[in-house]
């Protein structure tokens, strides 16, 4: 379930997985403590609280942290809160890793359902664990979903490179004679053909440092690589063939 799924009904009760963002700890007039935050995944933001008494917090709790939350919706001054009843740290590497993906840092936020839906044709679990691994890292996410495609050409604007990644996914999943396996390793392929682009191109119309003496294409494996070898112990030859398709 994403927020987007929520019955927007007073006193809906939901369950998802989401992040974190802005948590204050706070002291209400009647002296009771509660955590006042929002919580977010690839659909929506919704503003959320949660009073000490009722709901056992973790200790630390940080910015774009992933918890795992239940709650019930609540009709306030025209608009909607969360009353989170339940809340507790989830896996860095969830199975939701794409819904995690935070719809307020993508520039082409409607992307995101996209890209949901292409992952979601791939049948094969060696893929999908490796896709879910891939995008559980937010030091790759971040600026996969943020950056131009080019500097001057194409896509040449912020998230540029998602919808250009997207693009090229979506082309190679309608070559039915690839059969189910070959169809499913040229999505992963085409949706990362271009990840050494996030070393090598910054705000749009401008190069990192690296890009102005490297090539994007020699990155890709290097940015790749702890979740390429995390492949090989599970199916090397789905790994062989990503390096393949990549160099």
């Amino acid at each position: 379930m994403t927020l987007n799924d929520i019955d927007l009904i007073h006193g809906a009760q939901f369950s998802c997985e989401c992040r974190v963002r802005q948590p204050l700890r706070k002291i209400a007039t009647n002296g009771s403590k509660y955590l006042s935050f929002v919580i977010e995944d690839c659909s929506k933001s919704i503003k959320a609280y949660a009073w000490q008494e009722h709901c056992e917090s973790p200790d630390c709790m940080d910015d774009l942290d992933k918890f795992q939350v239940e709650g019930i919706i609540r009709e306030f001054n025209g608009g909607w809160l969360a009353g989170i009843t339940s809340i507790r740290h989830v896996s860095i590497e969830s199975e939701n890793s794409l819904q995690l993906i935070l719809n307020s840092m993508c520039p082409l936020s409607p992307l995101l359902e996209r890209l949901r839906s292409i992952v979601a044709q791939i049948s094969n679990d060696s893929l999908r664990r490796f896709i879910g691994w891939v995008f559980s890292d937010d030091s790759f996410v971040i600026p996969f979903i943020t950056v131009p495609a080019s500097r001057r050409h194409h896509h040449c604007i912020a998230g540029g490179l998602l919808e250009h990644s997207l693009e090229c996914a979506e082309m190679v999943s309608r070559f039915s004679e690839f059969g189910r396996d070959g169809c499913d390793l040229a999505i992963v392929g085409a949706l990362l053909h271009d990840t050494g682009k996030i070393m090598t191109l910054r705000n749009v119309g401008k190069f990192s440092s690296a890009g102005y003496a490297l090539d994007h294409d020699a990155l890709t494996l290097e940015i790749l690589a702890l979740h390429l070898k995390r492949l090989d112990s599970v199916n090397s030859d789905l790994a062989t063939a990503l390096r393949y398709l990549w160099t």
